[in-house]
């Protein structure tokens, strides 16, 4: 189970999904951008290490986030808000925080999460 591996706040796909979408790229290249903005594939921060896994893009969907906004505000906000979880947390749970905003970070950065 996917989720007792995650040791970050997100959601990582099963393989069912990488399966589905490798036997469906046809039918799917119609949707592309769509899910290019729902997910994205990257080293994932897991108990067991970091693999390659697609993620769900729930930064792009954070519920404080406006439409107005640039996307450096944006991105600002989203590590706000993500930090703010730090100070109600210490020991081996921050590692989901550090994790998170180092994954966010470095996927914004790579231009694979699209705010």
């Amino acid at each position: 189970m996917m989720e007792e591996d995650v040791n970050y706040i997100g959601a990582v796909s099963h393989n069912t999904i990488d399966n589905y979408i490798n036997l469906n790229k046809t039918e799917l290249e119609k949707t592309k951008d769509r899910l290019d903005e729902l997910l994205f594939e990257d080293k994932t921060p897991l108990k067991c290490g970091n693999l390659n896994h697609l993620n769900l893009n729930w930064f792009s969907k954070a519920s404080l986030l406006k439409e107005e906004l640039t996307d450096e505000e944006k991105t600002k906000k989203i590590n706000e808000l993500i930090t703010h979880f730090k100070y109600n947390t210490s020991g081996s749970p921050r590692k989901y925080i550090d994790n998170t905003i180092e994954f966010f970070n470095r996927n914004y950065e790579n231009k694979k999460i699209l705010l």
